[in-house]
């Protein structure tokens, strides 16, 4: 490498987040699929550990069926109720939908930047039709993604949940190994669906096809994806400290409306502004996140651009190679 790359990667993903603001839309809706990287994980698993006990899926489903057995409505009221049901899911099918292209389209759009890094930004609607394009391909790599992201959650509640009733020295042990060991398949798992996905949306490959190359990059690139995944997990707590100091300032606002409103004798008026700066708050997030995501997405496909056309050497090796010289 003659330049830092992983520096130039993330100057190179700030530069498009910040200019091209139009892929903010798509930022936003590709962040409800999980963020490119460990971040999505460690997030995940630790919710798992939080819960000490396996994905309560099932005890929902239960709750509700018993709830719909014991409603007692009239027949066009279950009408009613099958026509909201059919709605809801229209709705979350085309959410689905949205946010799979916007990722294909925020690949596309990085893919493109990276090939013309003096050259004018990224078209939005060739970026949308090329997500568009590959919306099948990328659904399924994002299926697989979840699929064994959940399947791990569910192992790691259950270890959880075994080791919390056993309280032994013995338990702790082995909750630890497993708790490693499901993280290193979680990490490669995320590492390997980026690289398909940058396979299907940049080379135009099959989905099969993309799963074996994108098995082949992370090989010669193990070292290189476990450090650029966890800068970018810096990154997160960078942004998550940026997002709790918007937190604190709206409690402060909060603290300050509400003493200004009971000297004004209307403490009413308290809830209202309560409510803006909830809404407030939550647009801040949603901006955040947004920008982030394409951030994140810019970064990992630069990076994948250099790794399947020249490869790029770990700098954890290149330091150890230099220091034994």
């Amino acid at each position: 490498m003659k330049k830092p790359l992983y520096r130039e990667a993330l100057h190179h993903g700030w530069r498009l987040a910040w200019e091209h603001k139009l892929l903010w839309l798509f930022g936003l809706f590709a962040a409800f699929l999980g963020q490119m990287g460990i971040m999505e994980l460690v997030a995940q698993f630790s919710t798992a550990s939080a819960d000490y006990t396996v994905v309560g899926i099932w005890d929902q489903v239960r709750i509700v069926c018993s709830a719909l057995q014991s409603a007692s409505l009239p027949l066009d009221g279950w009408a009613a109720l099958a026509w909201v049901g059919v709605i809801l899911l229209g709705f979350g099918l085309f959410f689905v939908f949205v946010s799979v292209v916007s990722q294909g389209a925020l690949i596309h759009s990085a893919a493109a930047s990276t090939k013309r890094l003096k050259k004018k930004l990224p078209d939005t609607d060739k970026a949308w039709h090329a997500g568009v394009t590959h919306f099948w391909r990328l659904f399924f790599l994002n299926i697989v993604k979840k699929g064994i992201l959940a399947l791990l959650i569910v192992l790691l509640g259950y270890v959880v949940h075994v080791a919390a009733e056993s309280g032994s020295m013995a338990a702790a042990i082995m909750l630890g190994i497993i708790f490693v060991l499901l993280s290193i398949i979680g990490m490669i798992m995320s590492f390997w669906v980026i690289y398909a996905a940058g396979y299907v949306v940049v080379e135009e490959y099959t989905f099969i096809k993309s799963l074996k190359a994108a098995w082949k990059l992370f090989l010669s690139h193990k070292l290189v994806s476990l450090e650029v995944g966890v800068i970018l997990l810096a990154c997160n707590v960078v942004l998550a400290a940026f997002v709790a100091g918007g937190l604190v300032l709206t409690v402060l606002e909060g603290i300050l409306f509400w003493l200004v409103f009971n000297a004004m004798g209307v403490p009413g008026l308290f809830v209202i502004g309560t409510v803006l700066l909830a809404g407030i708050f939550f647009l801040f997030i949603m901006f955040a996140q947004s920008i982030f995501t394409v951030f994140t997405t810019t970064t990992w496909t630069y990076l994948f651009m250099k790794m399947h056309k020249k490869g790029i050497r770990s700098r954890l090796h290149g330091f150890w190679f230099h220091k034994k010289k």
